[in-house]
């Protein structure tokens, strides 16, 4: 691991749960890159997926989400704090189905084998410094069938994009990761490079394409949630990828 990526994550301390703002519909405030995620990653979720396992879910916006679709959802995370912050958001909301909160390690998860139809991490394995010990647990708790569902910011350069992040994958990298115990795997970049380029521009020393996006984003059509083949991987900044327990 990197000595940046090593840096401990403080944004919870630092901003709270603030994946919940980034997800309200003021544009101001909105976060299309967030939503883009989310849609992207719910679009590909097995409709069938009943008992659903959120890895890395932090401060459980996601996880909320998950709950709307499936009887059963557990988020995963090995710190506290996010935790707490997610049980917070979930006491403020009436939950149609609430979530079960667990603080654990990715690599030696506390549930019997094949105990989930779907395994979901959005936005983790670039953080985790032991991917193969990662993804044989989520095999090991996948029912035959079941799913492994995730999305990672794509790899352009010899540097990671980000501190926190241990390692970032090419859409290549990371099929040939999961083909190691998936069958029928499938890589979709999305968010396209010139739409992420406008949303950070700067006009006049403000915002302005982001507010613009966010209003579309908010109104329901999102265009950094744009998805395409992996011949178009190059002009994508993220990736969205899963397949199936054999």
């Amino acid at each position: 691991m990197s000595e940046r990526a090593e840096r401990p994550f403080g944004k919870y301390e630092r901003f709270g749960a603030y994946h919940w703002r980034e997800v309200e519909a003021l544009p101001t405030r909105h976060n299309a890159i967030l939503t883009a995620r989310y849609r992207v990653l719910l679009d590909a979720m097995d409709p069938g997926a009943r008992r659903v396992l959120d890895v890395g879910c932090g401060d459980g916006t996601l996880t909320y989400r998950l709950a709307g679709r499936a009887e059963t959802v557990c988020g995963v995370d090995d710190s506290l704090l996010p935790l707490q912050l997610a049980r917070a958001e979930f006491d403020r909301r009436s939950a149609h189905r609430r979530p079960l909160l667990v603080r654990a390690d990715a690599r030696t998860l506390p549930f019997p084998d094949e105990a989930f139809d779907c395994v979901v991490m959005a936005d983790v394995i670039e953080h985790i410094d032991a991917p193969d010990a990662v993804m044989s647990e989520a095999h090991r708790l996948l029912r035959k069938g079941g799913q492994i569902l995730l999305t990672t910011p794509r790899r352009r350069g010899a540097a990671t994009l980000h501190e926190y992040h241990c390692h970032e994958y090419t859409g290549v990298e990371l099929a040939d990761l999961l083909r190691q115990r998936f069958s029928g795997v499938h890589i979709r970049p999305f968010q396209p490079v010139r739409a992420a380029s406008l949303y950070q521009q700067k006009v006049f020393g403000r915002k302005l394409f982001k507010i613009a996006i966010n209003c579309c984003a908010v109104a329901g059509w999102n265009p950094l949630a744009r998805t395409a083949g992996m011949s178009e991987e190059a002009a994508h900044t993220d990736l969205c990828a899963w397949g199936q327990k054999p």
